[in-house]
């Protein structure tokens, strides 16, 4: 499972919306929806970001 689909995977578990991730994570939606789509470099800021994201529903 590459990095792309293990963001995506946690994010449904949880119930989230893309949108409640950026917010959290202060990014914007476009950059977020490329990481989760693989299209677009996790960078080492979001990447940093993203291990601090609290997947609990809210």
């Amino acid at each position: 499972m590459d990095i792309a689909t293990n963001i995506r995977r946690l994010r449904e578990q949880q119930g989230l919306i893309q949108k409640q991730v950026v917010h959290e994570l202060g990014i914007g939606y476009s950059n977020y929806n490329k990481m989760e789509n693989g299209s677009g470099a996790i960078g080492g800021g979001a990447a940093e970001a993203l291990q601090t994201v609290q997947y609990n529903g809210g």
